[in-house]
């Protein structure tokens, strides 16, 4: 699976454990939690930490992103949670028009009796896996701060929407990280990006998609470098350059709808 390079991950800065200590304490006012995951690696891109801190809460899982993974693989992961007695959605930027509906329809599958006149439920998940996005698209606006980069919201924000009240929460990751989980993360973009070595995240990408069944992922990455003009003024290949392309490429779908983790 890939080059054998350093897969461990540590980022887990101040913010994330004041972040977790605020989740556990309005937790109790919390009728049902959103779980925000990437559709295209729904078991990696779940955050260790929330198991112990949603505890017994009801919660709908949400396969964000789904317009970049497979969709027969999605629909599976459907199939798989709802086996589980687990509610799932799949959500992307082309959703929005029946989100509302489906939601509605699971939070009354899910009998919720509603506090202080709405049902107050909590957006979660690693960072820079779409919660913000998710939530605008029920608001049919955008009211929350949305950057395609890991670590953007620093704090718990309230929105209402309808009968129910929104808490956006900061993306939390565990203090370490480590093996196939973190690789996956990697690629997805689900980790700041200066606390990791690019061009090494990018040549076991390539070995795990299978481009490297003629050529190495050294190889590969020299001829994408090539034939996308990633050359410096020298005249040597740029092979940063040409790994923040090619991961680029990878995380805005560029390369294909594909899934990295199918259920079994």
């Amino acid at each position: 699976m890939g080059n054998n390079i350093n897969n461990n991950i540590n980022w887990f800065p101040g913010h994330m454990a004041k972040s977790i200590k605020k989740l556990k304490e309005i937790t109790k006012f919390i009728d049902f939690f959103f779980e925000i995951v990437d559709a295209r690696a729904p078991v990696s891109s779940r955050g260790d930490n929330f198991a112990k801190i949603i505890d017994f809460k009801p919660r709908i899982i949400v396969l964000n992103k789904s317009d970049l993974a497979d969709e027969k693989i999605t629909n599976n992961w459907l199939s798989y949670f709802k086996n589980l007695n687990i509610f799932a959605i799949k959500s992307s930027k082309n959703s929005s028009l029946n989100l509302k509906s489906q939601i509605n329809n699971l939070i009354n599958k899910l009998e919720i009796k509603k506090k202080f006149g709405k049902i107050r439920c909590a957006v979660i998940g690693v960072p820079n896996v779409g919660k913000s996005c998710f939530i605008n698209r029920l608001l049919g606006n955008k009211k929350l701060k949305v950057e395609n980069k890991a670590g953007v919201t620093r704090s718990l924000n309230w929105v209402s929407c309808g009968n129910l009240e929104i808490c956006d929460t900061p993306g939390i990751l565990a203090p370490k990280i480590n093996s196939e989980f973190a690789k996956k993360i990697s690629y997805l973009g689900l980790v700041k990006s200066e606390i990791l070595n690019t061009e090494e995240i990018v040549l076991n990408l390539i070995a795990d998609l299978s481009y490297n069944y003629k050529k190495s992922p050294e190889e590969f990455l020299k001829d994408f470098a090539i034939s996308n003009g990633c050359i410096s003024k020298g005249g040597e290949i740029n092979l940063e350059r040409a790994s923040n392309l090619f991961l680029k490429n990878f995380q805005t779908g560029k390369l294909g709808k594909i899934s990295l983790e199918a259920p079994n």
